[in-house]
């Protein structure tokens, strides 16, 4: 498979993965535009919420608004400040998300190095989407992870 489709459907599979976990908090702007004047108003409401847990300094408002950030808003560069917050107060979904940013430049200038450091980092604490993320990664042979099949599994 070519290095430049597989982290494309890893980054669509994550993109789908945040999005369901960020679901009971706030609601997809797509899935938005279906829904009738008081649904929109009780989705809005949510998102404002979510917002203000973030900017109050609650980690997992801040990775979930990270996450909204980059997948929905398409702000790469907000979306990784609200990651690397999160980071700072031990999250590890958003290290793993930042780390998959650094890695692909999302927000940032592409650093490989520093990406796969903070997967590395939340990997080794257990956490299950810098282990997936890096498995891919091992896969395609991004960066100083040289493509390895063995070691991806």
């Amino acid at each position: 498979m070519s290095p430049f489709i597989v982290p494309t459907i890893r980054s669509s599979f994550l993109a789908c993965a945040l999005l369901m976990s960020c679901m009971e908090t706030t609601f997809s702007a797509v899935t938005q535009t279906g829904l009738d004047e008081e649904s929109r108003n009780a989705a809005d409401k949510a998102t404002a919420d979510l917002k203000a847990r973030a900017e109050q300094g609650d980690p997992e408002a801040q990775y979930r608004w990270g996450a909204y950030c980059i997948y929905e808003l398409e702000k790469n560069a907000d979306g990784l400040h609200w990651l690397l917050l999160a980071v700072k107060q031990g999250d590890l979904d958003a290290e793993a998300l930042a780390g998959d940013c650094y890695a692909m430049g999302l927000g940032t200038k592409g650093d490989t190095t520093e990406g796969i450091r903070l997967l590395l980092h939340a990997a080794s604490k257990g956490n299950a989407n810098a282990l997936q993320t890096l498995g891919m990664y091992s896969i395609s042979g991004l960066g100083p992870l040289h493509k390895d099949l063995k070691k991806a599994e």
